[in-house]
């Protein structure tokens, strides 16, 4: 009886026993998937490929287990910056987690810093492209749900990033013919010999400033952005070189560094503590922090889908002897255009664009090239304007930065300073009043030398002109019509024709009424239209067509680019600087699909901005009805205005004008939509506000 109890209770105890090991290895498991799945699976997706052991992951796994959320995210970003996003030998794997255990432990949770010599060792393809592997890994919605990332700011690296030297300065690196045309040679020269046979064959004084500029572009020079006060910042951080350079953004709580790098000529020596932004999401989040009229350049940013930038937290001037004789070089530059009698709009053709490649960390070398550079630019016009028969006429387009501008001005002036025949035609023949914007330029040279928008044909529609008619015939039918399916909204084609021609009569020239049509390949693929009002000294986009299923090739921004060009060009005509840009959007509440939020993702990246007041548009035909269901958006050109807001009698007057002249309104003021709009305003300044 005893024995059978006895074997009964060891029964029931393996029985038990089993059981227990049997759960013990189900939670185990459980467990193990648990990890791999969700903790530990960014290690095996971002470093296993760079050789990473099984061992080192469950290890680090371990050991960031009291918040493995954060702590994961760390390893992955130390791992990332100290391997350069190369592969490596399980000899260096293990070493380099002996030295994230080092860095952990001596790290303060809350504040983790990694600490590299300087920007190169982020800027190779190899370690770009796992970075941006990172971002794009933890910026889905699932892993931001997953490791507790918010779902509204941009994404980031969870450590800091402290780079012991570089030379911080305002400057932005622009797009080179290297890198455009990925290295390409063969493509670069067929450009070069059919820009330079395409004009002045016979010319050689045009050849050789063609070169000139080429070789300018050639790496990518640096420019100062203008108008950064009271908005975020773009700078560059570079060591040894401007092309090895990262962008970083000085926010508003970084004025005492901005006034820093203001303060020396180009910038200074120093170290940086920062965050690592994917560029694109840091871009299109702040967009409104930056000001609107440097869209250029922050779309530049925006555009690079593979690039990061740095936001700076902290720095620390170096004073030390290092600081005075450091070395970063760029190029000192001065652009200038000749002008011809049919070139109203500004030509990359005909610039010729004066560089010195200069230590803009030493002062003595920095000046020391400027002084060379403006040399340079007299040497050559010395030898244009000595030729009696020479009629040649240039204007100053660009300089690197406005210290180089005054500096070549005080030139100017000495050499105009006698009566001899020499300052005569230097009087005469090189003009100092810009006729351009910098984006006005720059958005030239990307269409001309660094996109495919060669490929398009852009053609202004003219009265006499059998063929532009034709084709405004073409895009009306088989694009305009099917983008304007509120008949309220679309303009006639006769009313099109008419305003052209109201324009052309109009030897007052208050306004000015353009159509633009595009080509690719003989293929119309869309078109715009827009005004320049010259009481308001505003200009209107009244749209931007676009073939459907074509919407995302670029098409609209290289009709915007060409629009306002002439826009420019119009107010220059008018002895005036533009001050707005206006346009009409469809109110988001009433967008109609979902791919329409694009197209007000269009115009917010652009810098244009909404209007907080009910805008209604009038009738713009007798027999349609007016819209509510648009929102008037503006851009500020003109950087003397206030990008916040804009004066009620300012906005009337452009009302006034665009209904007058694009709706055939005589009586503006009488009308009863634009009354009641005035009606609206309380106050004498409307603000203006982010589109989406």
């Amino acid at each position: 009886m005893i024995d059978s109890v006895f074997k009964n209770a060891v029964n029931w105890m393996s029985v038990a026993n089993t059981f227990i090991q049997f759960v013990a290895s189900v939670a185990a498991i459980a467990t193990i998937i648990y990890l791999y799945i969700c903790d530990y699976r960014p290690i095996i997706k971002l470093l296993k490929p760079l050789g990473i052991t099984n061992r080192l992951i469950f290890m680090s796994v371990f050991h960031c287990r009291k918040n493995p959320r954060k702590h994961i995210r760390v390893f992955c970003e130390y791992m990332l910056i100290k391997s350069e996003g190369h592969y490596r030998t399980k000899r260096w794997w293990g070493k380099s987690y002996q030295n994230f255990l080092a860095f952990f432990n001596d790290s303060d949770r809350d504040n983790f810093i990694i600490e590299i010599d300087n920007c190169t060792y982020i800027l190779d393809d190899e370690i770009s492209e796992r970075i941006d592997q990172y971002f794009n890994y933890f910026d889905s919605k699932y892993n931001r749900k997953i490791f507790k990332i918010s779902s509204i700011v941009p994404i980031s690296f969870c450590s800091s990033i402290k780079f012991s030297q570089g030379f911080l300065s305002p400057n932005f690196l622009l797009t080179g013919l290297m890198s455009s045309y990925k290295n390409n040679w063969e493509n670069l020269i067929k450009k070069y010999i059919s820009l330079s046979c395409s004009l002045s064959a016979d010319d050689s004084n045009y050849s050789s400033g063609l070169y000139y500029t080429f070789a300018w572009l050639l790496w990518g020079p640096s420019f100062k952005i203008k108008n950064q006060e009271n908005h975020f910042k773009l700078c560059q951080y570079a060591f040894g070189d401007e092309n090895n350079s990262i962008n970083v953004i000085l926010n508003n709580d970084n004025d005492e560094l901005w006034n820093a790098i203001n303060n020396h000529l180009n910038g200074l020596l120093c170290s940086l503590t920062c965050k690592l932004y994917k560029a694109n999401k840091y871009v299109d989040f702040y967009r409104e922090k930056f000001n609107p009229t440097n869209a250029y350049f922050t779309n530049k940013v925006s555009e690079e889908e593979t690039t990061f930038l740095l936001e700076s937290t902290s720095y620390r001037m170096r004073n030390d002897y290092k600081a005075s004789n450091y070395y970063c070089t760029a190029y000192v530059w001065i652009m200038f255009e000749e002008q011809l009698s049919n070139n109203r709009y500004f030509s990359p053709q005909n610039t010729v664009t004066f560089f010195e490649h200069a230590n803009i960390a030493n002062h003595t070398n920095y000046n020391f090239c400027i002084d060379s550079l403006i040399s340079k630019c007299f040497l050559y016009f010395d030898g244009i304007f000595s030729d009696p028969s020479c009629n040649k006429k240039f204007t100053l387009s660009l300089t690197m930065n406005e210290f180089i501008e005054n500096q070549f001005k005080d030139k100017f002036k000495l050499k105009i300073a006698d009566d001899s025949d020499l300052s005569k035609k230097y009087k005469n023949s090189l003009l100092l009043k810009k006729k351009h914007s910098e984006s006005v330029i720059l958005n030239a040279f990307d269409q001309v030398f660094l996109g495919e928008d060669n490929m398009y044909e852009i053609v202004e529609v003219k009265l006499n002109d059998a063929k532009s008619l034709t084709m405004l015939g073409e895009f009306y039918m088989s694009i305009y019509i099917n983008s304007f399916r509120d008949i309220n909204e679309r303009e006639c084609l006769d009313n099109m024709l008419n305003y052209l021609k109201k324009s052309n009569d109009d030897l007052n020239n208050n306004y000015y009424y353009h159509i633009l049509i595009i080509k690719k390949q003989g293929e119309v693929v869309g078109g715009i239209i827009f005004d320049y009002f010259i009481t308001s000294n505003s200009g209107v986009i009244e749209f931007i067509c676009v073939k459907s299923g074509r919407e995302s090739e670029g098409i609209g921004t290289i009709l915007y680019n060409k629009s306002i060009e002439y826009l420019m060009a119009d107010a220059k005509a008018s002895h005036k600087n533009l001050d707005y840009i206006f346009c009409e959007t469809e109110k988001k509440e009433t967008l109609k699909n979902g791919a329409s939020e694009n197209y007000l993702y269009f115009w917010s990246k652009l810098g244009f901005r909404r209007a907080q007041f009910r805008y209604i548009q009038p009738a713009i035909d007798i027999d349609k009805e007016s819209v509510d269901t648009l929102d008037l958006v503006l851009l500020s050109i003109n950087p003397i205005n206030n990008t916040d807001s804009i004066l009620f009698d300012k906005l009337q007057c452009f009302i006034y004008d665009y209904a007058k002249y694009a709706m055939n309104i005589e009586q503006p003021d009488k009308n009863p939509y634009i009354k009641e709009m005035g009606r609206n305003v309380e106050s004498k300044g409307i603000s203006l506000t982010k589109i989406i």
